[in-house]
This record gives structure tokens, sequence and C-alpha cells, in this order.
């Protein structure tokens, strides 16, 4: 029997399982119904796998690399090697059972997972987090930064070399290249570019290697003799205490997957099953891969550079920049690199900042295809680039950039957002809609083995029969409209897209469990009462250290 578009399906079919949905600790009885939805099954290829790993890498490689050297510098190798186990450890078990999470809620979207789960307020609250934590402030720093040095290098103008300069090529930056990139509607020219940020990223690792054995079989680093600075096993001085307090939060920043896994994992094509175990494995290959790396250059950077230089008048020590290639003064390979990095920062500001103003737009309901929607949406642009800007000068090192806004923000989307979408997992699985796709993908599957061309029954379609949308009016077979009435793409946005060889559709139905009785068993409950204890308080110690070394500074 084919699903009515109106018609309420339950979610689970046996009778056992309607007895077990009855418990009191997973009561729906108040769970709201939400729309109807359609999953479209297609066969997944070699490339997709591929295309999955390089998506997570680019993901988890970013600016962190280039700051970590300093974090680690200043913290010590002991304290830094505490907070990546305690980070990598809770990032890979939660992105772990987030793709579990995602399999058996089938979610399109981070705003969709959190809304569905925890209602409104969680979602706004996890919108304002990712949205300030994916701020491009540091894209401002680097590409001014990497511009003036590659100037001094390569054109000997040694007078940029002035605070004051710093702020005005920052300035000009951010006004006369980067606002202008910002106003067109579409990004997808500005996308292709950006997509070369991580090779950048490698290429700056790759250069740091060879400069690092450079500098360890000869001693010489920046065209000098310079003697190895002792090893920096613990922080320096309890000076530093509120620093080493401050980079807590920038650890985790490092694997950036939080508020993508969701929508990276709705993106590959196969099963909801085949989805969630190849989403497992990337993160299993990936996370180790790029501590690696991240910890390759900590330890390169932190034996080749001192942690500071008081006496300017000695000329063997060579401080460690807050952006490490900038501690590569009058290097010409390297300065060449920073140009060309430079570049793809600059292009990659506004493809940062258009989901930002997207979601800004969704807030407000404003529609930047129309006039006053595009007069809008230039407006934001200038107003996060002004902001931007002015926050690349008042704090011009990306380590604490990176610092400020994840202790600031980052507690919600890179701590507690995972933590509490884990702790309903077992809500989800009593009502999975994975296991629902799953069951009925097999039966369709099993159908077109024994040679069946066509069907379209209980929700399951697959082959060439007539294309229809939600409120059953038959599309049209080459346009996806409606025969009858020539209804625009816009207004028939709801339609089902048309099915294309090997191609399986499913309708199904969601529930709304943010108002759903959940309450696991005490020990559960405990662990995670006590993990987000404990993760708040370190993040407002962070978050206080940061107050008191602005504080100290100004």
């Amino acid at each position: 029997m084919t699903s009515e578009p109106g018609e309420t399906r339950p979610l689970v079919h046996s009778a056992e399982d309607s007895k077990e949905s009855t418990k009191q600790d997973y009561d729906i009885a108040d769970a709201i119904q939400a729309t109807e939805h359609l999953y479209i099954y297609r066969k997944p290829g070699a490339a997709s796998r591929y295309a999955l790993l390089f998506t997570i890498f680019n993901c988890c490689i970013g600016s962190g690399l280039l700051a970590i050297p300093k974090v680690v510098s200043v913290s010590g190798f002991v304290v830094a090697a505490c907070y990546n186990v305690i980070s990598f450890t809770f990032c890979t078990y939660c992105f772990l059972l987030m793709a579990e999470v995602n399999y058996h809620g089938n979610f399109a979207s981070t705003r969709e997972l959190a809304r569905n789960l925890y209602g409104k307020a969680f979602m706004w609250s996890v919108d304002i987090s990712v949205l300030a934590c994916i701020l491009p402030i540091t894209y401002i720093s680097i590409s001014a930064d990497y511009i003036r040095t590659s100037l001094i290098t390569l054109a000997n103008l040694t007078v940029l070399d002035s605070q004051m300069w710093k702020v005005v090529f920052k300035v000009i930056i951010a006004a006369g290249v980067i606002f202008p990139l910002t106003i067109p509607r579409s990004i997808s020219a500005l996308n292709i570019v950006s997509s070369f940020a991580v090779v950048f990223v490698i290429l700056a690792f790759v250069m740091l290697n060879v400069r690092f054995f450079g500098w360890f079989t000869t001693g010489n680093l920046n065209g000098q003799h310079h003697v190895a600075p002792p090893i920096p096993w613990y922080p320096e001085s309890t000076k530093y205490i509120t620093d080493i307090i401050s980079y807590y939060t920038i650890f985790f920043t490092l694997y950036s997957l939080h508020a993508s896994i969701t929508p990276i994992q709705f993106d590959i094509t196969g099963s909801p099953r085949y989805r969630a175990r190849s989403m497992k494995l990337t993160i299993l290959i990936i996370l180790p891969i790029v501590t690696i790396i991240y910890a390759a250059a900590a330890i390169e950077g932190s034996l080749m550079f001192n942690r500071n230089c008081p006496d300017p008048s000695v000329t063997d020590c060579i401080p460690v920049n807050s952006n490490i290639l900038l501690s590569f003064a009058g290097d010409t390979i390297i300065s060449v690199v920073m140009f060309l990095y430079s570049i793809v920062i600059l292009t990659s500001f506004p493809v940062m900042l258009y989901p930002i103003r997207a979601n800004i737009l969704a807030w407000f309901k404003i529609d930047k295809n129309t006039r006053r929607g595009y007069g809008f949406f230039i407006l934001i642009g200038f107003i996060l680039t002004v902001v931007c800007a002015t926050l690349a000068i008042l704090i011009p090192n990306i380590d604490k950039v990176l610092s400020i806004m994840g202790n600031i923000f980052g507690v919600i989307i890179f701590q507690l957002f995972p933590l509490m979408v884990v702790y309903k997992l077992p809500l989800l699985k009593k009502n999975s809609i994975g296991d629902v796709l799953e069951e009925k993908l097999k039966r369709a599957l099993h159908e077109q083995s024994l040679g069946v061309k066509q069907s379209n029954i209980d929700g399951v379609e697959f082959g060439t029969a007539p294309v229809k949308d939600e409120s059953g009016n038959e599309l049209d077979g080459e346009s996806g409209i409606k025969k009858k009435s020539r209804k625009s793409r816009k207004d028939s946005a709801k339609s089902i897209n048309i099915l294309r060889e090997n191609e399986i559709s499913i309708r199904y139905r969601t529930m709304d469990l943010s108002k759903a009785h959940h309450k696991p068993n005490i020990c559960i409950r405990i662990m995670f009462y006590t993990t987000a204890t404990i993760l708040v308080l370190f993040n407002a110690s962070a978050a206080v250290c940061e107050v008191v070394l602005l504080f100290r500074k100004t």
C-alpha cells in the first residue's frame, strides 16, 4: 500500500517493540510528528570514498597547524600531550557515536539534529557557537602578515616591518580586497580556489620539515648558525599559567568536525548503514594522521625556535611566532609559499563568511535573491568584515584568536553538543529511521534482483514510474515541474527529484524527540553530568584566564 502524504506511519513496527517503547525511560507519547522526508539511494563509487577522505582531512587541517608550535612551546610537551590525549580521545569517541546518531536519525544538517533532539533553544545556541567559531578573523591576520613579510623579503621593503604598517596592511586587505569579494551572491568560483587552502597548509608543513631537518644536520637556520634551545618539557615559568590554561580549548578545535559530520554523512551515497560505516572508518583513519601532523609541527617548531627572547641584542635567539612561517625571517622559498597561500586565504574569507550570512538571513527570513535582501546580504558582509578586521588588529596573534573564540563560544559546539547528542542515542535507537530505511531498501534491492523493473509500494519507489510531488501532482519527466500548471522551480522546492537508473526513493517520517521523556540508568546519568560539569569548569577557567590576559596586556 502506498503511503499517503498525510498518513502517520509509526517507526516502531512490531508488537514487542511497541511494548518496549512505552517504558518509562523511553516514553515518546508527547513527541511531535515532523514532516515527511525523502531518502534517495544511489550506489556508492570508489571516487566517493576518496572524496570523503579528502573532505574530512580538509575539515581537520587549518590555521591551527600554523599556531600549534607556539602553543606547545609555551605549554611544554607534557602539558600539551595531556591536552591532546584528552581532546583526541573525547573527539574520536564522540565522532564515532555521532555517526551512529546520524544513522538512526538520518539528519541532513546540524541544525536539524539539534532541533530534533533538544528543541529550538538548543538549536539557536549551537548556531551561534558555530558561527562565532568559524568567523574567519585569523584569515585577515594571516593574509596581511604573509603579503607584508613576502614584500619585505622578496622586494627588500624593510620599511614595512614597522608596527604601523602591520595595522595598515590589515586595513588595506580588509577594505580593498576582502570586502569586494564578499559582494557577489555566488561563491562557486571562489570555492574552487579556496579548496586549494589545504594544499598550501600541507606545503607549509612540508617546508617546516625541510627547514627542520636542514637545521638539524647543518646547524644553520635563517642564514645563520643557531644553537638548539632547551627542550620545552614543562612550562618555563609559573607566570605562564594563565596562558597554559587558556590554550585548553585550542586542542578541541584542531579536530573541527563537530558541525560538519552530520551534513557530510548525509551526502554520502549508499545505504544508511554504509554511510555510517564509511564515516566511522574515515574518522579512524584521518584523526590519527592529523594528530601525527600536528604533533610533528609542534615538536619541530618547539625544538627549533626559542620560547622568548628577552634580550634583543642576542642574535642567536629566534623566537617562535604564533604563525610558525613568520619565524623564518628572510627565507625566500617560504616567502613565496606565504605569498601564494595568502591569495588562497583571501578567496577563502568570503567562502567562510557565506554560511554565516546565510544563517543570519535565515534567522530574519530574508531572501538574498530579492533587491532588498541582496542589500542586507552586502550589509551583513560589510559588518562582519569590519568586525573581523578590528579583532585581527586588536588581537594579532592567531593562537590567541583561536583560544579566545574557542573558550568563549566553543564550549557548546566543541564539547557540550557532541556529548548531549550522544546522550540521546538510546532514544534514537528505539525509534531508528536508519533501521526502517535499511529494511525497505533491502526489500527493494531484492525485488530488483528478481527482475522487477518498476515499483511504488509502501513509500518505496524505483523504475521509470511517473514522478509525483508530496501533494500527489504528476511532474514532467524532464523538467520536474507539474504538468498542468507551469510551476516554477522555486515554488516546487518540495517536489521529488526525478529518479535516475538504479536509484531508489523511500519516503519516511521523523519524530521530534525534543519533548520525549528520556531517563537512562543512574550510571549513564552520573557519567554524563560529571563529564559535562568537568568540561564546562575547564572551559570557564580558560575563559577567565583569557580575560585576565587581555586586561594584563592593556
